[in-house]
């Protein structure tokens, strides 16, 4: 996880702001196991180059969060978040990765 984590902010500060992501997963900093079961499982049917993990700080408390994809406009993020409901459940969303920054 630490390694994705890694990987994941040098994408983050050289991806274009006005691009956009679809936010898969986001908890508290706490549920590391969580995050790791969910790359697991979910690689499986995802493209892993695509997965990005982020630490952020909300408020004063630590959160992880999983992301996919590196949209060029919120219209292409959107098309691909209903796909990715359907794959990974839940209640995905669009990002912009300026927001994200």
């Amino acid at each position: 996880l630490a390694e994705r984590i890694a990987a994941s902010e040098g994408w983050l500060k050289s991806a274009p702001g006005n691009h956009y992501v679809v936010q898969l997963l986001n908890v508290d900093g706490d549920r590391q196991d969580e995050v790791a079961d969910f790359l697991a499982t979910r690689t499986q049917s995802l493209d892993a180059q695509r997965l990005h993990v982020y630490r952020s700080n909300l408020s004063g408390r630590d959160r992880i969060g999983v992301v996919y994809g590196d949209y060029a406009s919120r219209a292409q993020a959107d098309a691909d978040r209903r796909r990715l409901a359907q794959l990974c459940g839940g209640a995905p969303y669009v990002r912009s990765l300026a927001k994200l920054r």
